[in-house]
């Protein structure tokens, strides 16, 4: 995938999604600022992003299985 990337994580308790992503992002920013400057647009990021939970086990399970195996062309696994 050449123009977005997928991260599966399992937190504790149930922290909103939305911090999650967003904190993310802000670790992400910090070192692809770092090692290749800011670019252009000013973010590395689209506005949104999926923060989908994940209802159980299985669909957790199910969600790394297609990251690891599934996702077309994958860059990085």
């Amino acid at each position: 995938m050449v123009n977005h990337f997928h991260i599966v994580v399992q937190v504790l308790d149930d922290p909103d999604p939305r911090r999650i992503l967003a904190d993310f992002k802000a670790y992400g920013s910090r070192t692809l600022n770092r090692l290749h400057g800011q670019p252009l647009s000013e973010t590395w990021w689209t506005t949104n992003g999926s923060k989908r939970k994940l209802k159980d086990d299985q669909a957790f399970a199910n969600a790394v299985h297609y990251v690891l195996y599934k996702q077309p062309r994958p860059l990085v696994v």
